[in-house]
């Protein structure tokens, strides 16, 4: 198989608008060379793309697949090539970054002022994103790189630690276990747990945690956001389990955190990118400046959550 640029172009375009006079116009050439160009790319795959049996425009299945791959290489193409055009001209002034929530409103929030304050010129996208929709937007070239958790599967990417998060106990002020310097996971056996749900980065820890201690705990709640945990927690209807640096993210009149032992699970917050990806130097010089900061204001963690809980 031996397919062009543009016709890879025209793939994705006739994908997207399901209309052959669409493209033609999206891509600004002719409703006939549209057709064209997929008969002939229908004769070099030797398949059908196009269901050419109904009066609607249907894709074959293997016209799904085939415009999927398309619109993926087209996009990384366009990534690619605006990355190099950026190193030509020496500086990139446009970077975007999906990111955890909790690390938007921690170390985004703390650190990019400061970085655009020195940087002025550059424009910065950011989604905030569970993730595996952040590891998707990167895959997809959507984003140059992802602030996040360290995935498991770290195949074709590359990771830049910025600091460990480690989990905590999390229980209104008034609660018993508020009291202690330390509390062991067994001691959720004795209280009402409110969990994050399955999806999240966080409950694979939690879960984790509870496996290394050798217990089973049932959850007496089960929520999908950090800030309805807190909130429960707040209102004295349990104890839940958050990283550090979720703490931001909630509100902490009526919240004690406290460290969480036997044993410590830690999470390794960085940013990732793809391997195959040349970084610009815009998004280099985030990186290492946002690394350089953390590593020294969070370089005890613990110390950092009680200087939260006191403003």
């Amino acid at each position: 198989m031996n397919l062009t640029i543009r016709q890879l172009e025209i793939l994705a375009a006739v994908g997207d608008a399901m209309s052959f006079t669409a493209a033609a116009e999206a891509l600004g050439i002719s409703q006939p060379a549209v057709s064209e160009t997929i008969r002939r790319v229908e004769v070099e795959l030797g398949m059908p793309v196009i269901d050419r049996t109904t009066r609607k425009m249907k894709l074959t299945p293997e016209g799904q697949h085939i415009i999927a791959t398309a619109r993926e290489a087209v996009r990384y193409l366009h990534h690619s090539l605006g990355t190099i055009s950026d190193h030509l001209i020496g500086q990139r002034n446009r970077i975007a970054i999906s990111a955890l929530p909790s690390a938007v409103c921690s170390l985004l929030s703390d650190y990019l002022p400061l970085f655009l304050e020195a940087h002025p010129n550059v424009d910065v996208n950011i989604y905030d994103v569970a993730q595996g929709e952040a590891l998707t937007m990167l895959n997809d070239g959507i984003v140059d790189a992802a602030l996040l958790s360290r995935p498991e599967d770290m195949t074709g990417l590359e990771f830049h630690l910025v600091f460990q998060d480690a989990l905590h106990a999390v229980c209104h002020r008034g609660h018993p276990l508020a009291r202690m310097p330390k509390v062991t996971w067994h001691e959720f056996q004795d209280w009402p747990f409110i969990a994050i749900s399955r999806s999240s980065s966080v409950r694979q820890l939690t879960d984790a945690g509870f496996l290394q201690a050798g217990i089973s705990v049932d959850a007496a709640f089960e929520v999908r956001q950090i800030p309805s945990a807190s909130a429960l927690a707040s209102a004295g209807l349990g104890i839940t389990i958050l990283p550090s640096m979720t703490l931001s993210m909630v509100s902490k009149d009526k919240l004690s955190m406290i460290p969480l032992v036997e044993p410590v699970i830690t999470r390794q917050i960085g940013f990732v990118f793809r391997k195959e990806r040349l970084q610009s130097p815009t998004m280099s010089k985030l990186i290492q400046f946002i690394s350089d900061r953390a590593s020294s204001e969070l370089r005890t963690p613990d110390k950092k959550v009680a200087l939260r809980l006191k403003r």
